[in-house]
């Protein structure tokens, strides 16, 4: 008796909340009182002429709620879109390194088209050639990387009249797309210029593996990432710009006082117990003499002959860094005492053959000290300061030579 009661009181309450339901929509309720009024005396008096009517007007009915349910799915494909591009905004403007930006470009792209791969094709600052990241959007996949010419940038156009109907940049995107469909094997691609600084300086490039056309929604997404992509990169590349200038002498071109204590200070915390680090200290002899006599034009050539000379004589992984006027400073990894000797001499031996006859100064010469390291307790300032002193020991003994703490 308890659950048929439950039962019949369950029913009454959802027929009270859909007559509820039906009262609080009027208009609802006056339309479909007169249509069935109006249905009961057309079929009654069977009015072919009105019974037309009436069904002309509930296809009308069905069209207009068959476009409103159209309506509402291109509504939310928009919203979706716009959605989308947010996304690819927000990561985009919060990605400082250019390494991130493609990484963003791959995920964010990837999800929201529905690629199979994308690509980036970007020249990086100074670069001789192309750099090229393909990552398929399948979970646990990593990217691969390889290099393209810079011809790659080249109009193809300029040699191809069948190609001159599209736009420049667009042959550009379009002969990067067909390189990444020849070397990976990518299929059905869209691709957009990349323009960096104004100037196209790669490509994005978007692949699936079926031959479904790729919609005007993905299209919009591609470009404007594409776009807010190029802001991106030109922004980490002035980023980058202005740090090396901030570390790199502006004379010599190798790195300033700064960026070596930076180094030393990275270093003292990444080394192990047993490595060893050796420090050349080196001053040009008698540089004022050099700079009073031949004028500053001719001292600042030879500063740079001579930080070219040290740097070409130190070993790979050697770090020169010019330490102040005419004062230059090596950070040597590893070496054992003889070792650092045998670099601290050929630096000598190279500076002391260049020649600057042509310039009216003949030769000049260094003086180099040199100090190592042999445990991670020895701090590195000290180290610095002891090749200082043997630097000073070196001009002290005449010039021209190498002397070690």
């Amino acid at each position: 008796m308890h659950n048929g009661m439950s039962g019949d009181q369950g029913g009454g309450g959802s027929r009270l909340a859909g007559i509820a339901t039906v009262v609080r929509r009027p208009f609802f309720v006056v339309f479909a009182l007169l249509t069935g009024f109006e249905i009961l005396q057309l079929l009654t008096e069977r009015n072919v002429a009105d019974l037309a009517k009436l069904t002309a007007l509930a296809l009308l009915g069905i069209a207009a709620v068959k476009e409103r349910g159209q309506l509402a799915v291109v509504e939310g494909a928009r919203r979706a879109e716009a959605e989308n591009f947010a996304r690819i905004l927000r990561r985009l403007s919060s990605s400082v390194s250019p390494d991130a930006i493609v990484t963003a470009i791959v995920d964010e792209l990837g999800a929201a088209t529905g690629a199979d791969h994308v690509g980036v094709v970007r020249r990086q600052p100074d670069a001789r050639s192309l750099e090229a990241t393909v990552s398929s959007t399948r979970t646990g996949s990593h990217p691969s990387r390889t290099y393209l010419s810079l011809a790659e940038l080249d109009d193809p156009g300029r040699r191809d009249p069948m190609l001159r109907e599209t736009a420049p940049d667009q042959r550009v995107a379009d002969r990067i797309a067909a390189r990444l469909h020849s070397d990976y094997g990518l299929h059905n691609t869209l691709a957009v210029p990349l323009r960096i600084g104004g100037r196209v300086e790669g490509a994005i490039v978007l692949a699936r593996r079926t031959d479904d056309a790729w919609d005007g929604r993905a299209a919009r997404l591609l470009e404007g990432a594409a776009t807010e992509a190029s802001f991106a990169l030109t922004r980490a590349y002035t980023l980058h710009d202005a740090e090396m200038r901030a570390a790199t002498d502006s004379l010599t071109g190798l790195p300033n006082r700064r960026s070596l204590d930076e180094y030393l200070a990275l270093l003292a915390k990444r080394r192990r117990a047993d490595d060893r680090v050796g420090i050349l200290m080196i001053d040009i002899d008698r540089f004022k003499n050099l700079n009073d006599g031949f004028g500053h034009a001719i001292g600042d050539h030879i500063l740079r002959e001579v930080a070219q000379a040290i740097a070409g004589a130190v070993r790979e992984g050697d770090v020169p860094a010019r330490f102040g006027g005419e004062e230059f400073a090596v950070v040597l990894r590893h070496p054992g005492e003889a070792v650092a000797l045998e670099v601290a001499e050929r630096v000598r031996r190279c500076v002391a053959e260049l020649d600057f006859r042509s310039l009216g100064a003949g030769s000049v010469t260094v003086s180099v000290g040199v100090a190592v390291a042999t445990s991670a307790e020895v701090d590195l300032a000290q180290v610095v300061e002891r090749a200082d002193h043997a630097l000073l020991a070196a001009k002290r003994a005449g010039r021209n030579r190498v002397a070690a703490a």
